[in-house]
């Protein structure tokens, strides 16, 4: 994923710029808010937009976009009246995160192609399956999150830039799975957790082969209970937290390979 060290975002309704110098050694900067006084922010970018969600002064909350140096800008929602919630922006200005529909409780995986004009686009769950949520979004425009059945019962899926239908994820010993990152690939290689199916998880990357995806198992070193990568970057190197016996924890590096464990 991008690296986001340029910009900082916080709560803009709680921000205090005469304290930021003293607290921080950096000048902050106010980002605005809407008529409700009180904005959040889950996503920055490298030019330094924000996206984030506001509350209106009748008490409803509202996905917002900020152009660096600019008020915030609410954006359209999959379903007039029902609200979203926007994770993840990248340098391109697309972003994506999911919007409420249907019955109360329904929701959709969204991408929002170019901020702030462009409408949200649906994201499909995968077969047999009734929702979705879209989470992470690569500097392709590759969207990971997950697809739910009926019963909630959920498994990890990438929408490609150029679908609106998922990729499945495939599962460790058939286990729900969580996408942790991605690559910034357009078939990008991804790291995550698997839950085990008698109690804990187990660290897995998966690895594009075509038009679809091998998962394998992260090796652990020596002592260690269980695993959570976090990150992947450019080079497809995997970074993450490992538990060791005694309950300490420690971190830890993959190789692409994912069978070769580097000290950090």
């Amino acid at each position: 994923m991008f690296e986001r060290a340029k910009y900082v975002a916080g709560v803009s309704a709680l921000l205090d710029v005469g304290l930021a110098p003293a607290t921080t050694g950096k000048q902050a900067a106010d980002l605005g808010t809407f008529d409700g006084n009180l904005c959040t922010v889950s996503s920055v970018n490298d030019s330094g937009a924000v996206v984030g969600s506001c509350r209106m002064a009748e008490g409803n909350f509202v996905t917002a976009y900020w152009a660096p140096g600019a008020a915030p800008v609410r954006l359209p929602r999959l379903v007039e009246e029902r609200p979203c919630s926007i994770t993840s922006l990248n340098n391109a200005g697309a972003a994506v995160g999911s919007c409420a529909f249907g019955h109360v409780g329904e929701a959709a995986g969204v991408r929002w192609r170019e901020l702030p004009a462009h409408a949200p686009e649906q994201l499909e769950p995968g077969e047999g399956d009734v929702q979705s949520r879209a989470r992470l979004l690569n500097e392709r425009g590759v969207a990971a999150g997950s697809s739910r059945d009926a019963e909630g019962a959920r498994h990890a899926v990438v929408w490609k830039w150029s679908s609106t239908k998922p990729t499945d994820l495939p599962e460790l010993d058939s286990t729900a799975c969580t996408i942790a990152d991605m690559s910034d690939d357009d078939d990008p290689f991804i790291v995550g957790t698997c839950d085990r199916r008698h109690g804990g998880a187990v660290a897995v990357r998966w690895t594009p082969n075509g038009a679809s995806y091998d998962v394998a198992q992260l090796a652990l070193p020596p002592g260690t209970t269980r695993c959570w990568p976090v990150d992947v970057n450019t080079q497809h190197l995997a970074a993450g937290t490992y538990q060791m016996l005694d309950g300490s924890l420690e971190a830890v590096r993959w190789r692409a390979n994912g069978t070769e464990v580097l000290p950090c």
